[in-house]
C-alpha cells in the first residue's frame, strides 16, 4: 500500500492539483498516489466511463482511455466539528489513505467566509448564480466551489470540484 499522501487544501484552490492529480491523469496515476479505491463503478449512462471514489473524493474517467477527467470533494456540510475553543477546521472532507491538510477558517464555511479566504491567500475568482440556491465561485485554476443554500439545512459549501477544460 502507498504511503499515506497528505493533500494541501490550499494547493489544491491555487493549481487544481489535489496530491499531483489533476484532470489529464491515468487511472494508474491515481492508483501510484492513493492505492486502490473505496469503490469503483461504471456511470449508468455510459460503460465507458467509470469512477473510484475514496470516501469523499470522487475521480471520473473518461470511457476508454482511462484518464481523469473529473476531480470532485464532496460532503463538506457532514464535518462541523470543532477541534478546540479558538481554531476551527470545518467542512473538511475525509479521503481514504491520505491526510487532508486543511486550511483553518473560523466560524462556517459560507461563501463570504470563503471569498475573504480567497481574497488573503492571493486566489482569483468569479462567482456565478446558477440556480435560486446554488452559487458557485470559480477560481483561476479552474477549481469551482459550489455553495447550497436551501431552507431546510444550514448553507454553505458544498462540494468543490475540477473538471477537464474544453480544448
Amino acid at each position: 500500500m502507498p504511503k499515506k499522501k497528505v493533500i494541501s487544501m490550499l494547493e489544491f484552490l491555487r493549481t487544481g492539483k489535489l496530491a499531483g492529480l489533476a484532470p489529464g491523469c491515468t487511472t494508474d496515476d491515481v492508483i501510484r498516489v492513493l492505492g486502490k479505491p473505496d469503490y469503483e463503478a461504471h456511470s449508468p449512462d455510459d460503460e465507458n466511463t467509470r469512477w473510484f471514489r475514496y470516501d469523499s473524493l470522487e475521480i471520473w474517467f473518461h470511457g476508454q482511455t482511462r484518464v481523469v477527467n473529473r476531480l470532485t470533494l464532496q460532503r463538506f456540510r457532514n464535518f462541523w466539528s470543532p477541534k478546540n475553543s479558538h481554531s476551527f477546521k470545518q467542512g473538511i472532507p475525509q479521503i481514504t489513505r491520505a491526510k487532508v491538510d486543511a486550511w483553518v477558517i473560523r466560524g462556517t464555511i459560507g461563501i463570504e467566509t470563503i471569498k475573504r479566504f480567497l481574497k488573503t491567500a492571493n486566489i482569483e475568482y468569479q462567482q456565478n448564480l446558477l440556480k435560486k440556491f446554488i452559487d458557485q465561485i470559480e477560481l483561476s485554476s479552474g477549481v469551482c466551489l459550489l455553495f447550497e443554500n436551501p431552507e431546510d439545512i444550514r448553507p454553505g459549501l458544498s462540494y468543490m470540484y475540477i473538471q477537464e477544460r474544453d480544448s
